[in-house]
């Protein structure tokens, strides 16, 4: 039987530090269709940073930066939350 896949929904707060990320990065829609893959199927493979919000580190694409995706699940659901190159300063949004 295959496992479940969750719903993964967007922010509004994504969308807007998607936008900002998005000149920044050559790969922003492969970033977040990856993140999406994965937290789909397996939504605790990031870090807790607090008792709701998680981090997934993304290894970098040819010609871009670490970007982090910061997400918070539920049962069924995983919504993003934010998206930002990692590194200080490194969009001027860190």
């Amino acid at each position: 039987m295959k496992p479940r896949k969750l719903k993964v929904t967007h922010a509004d707060s994504f969308k807007k530090s998607l936008e900002k990320v998005r000149s920044h990065l050559n790969h922003a829609e492969d970033y977040v269709k990856s993140a999406e893959w994965i937290l789909s199927r397996n939504p605790k493979c990031g870090s807790q940073i607090s008792p709701l919000v998680w981090a997934l580190p993304l290894r970098p694409m040819p010609g871009d930066q670490p970007v982090t995706v910061f997400y918070a699940f539920r049962t069924r659901h995983v919504v993003l939350i934010w998206i930002g190159i990692s590194g200080a300063g490194a969009n001027g949004d860190n």
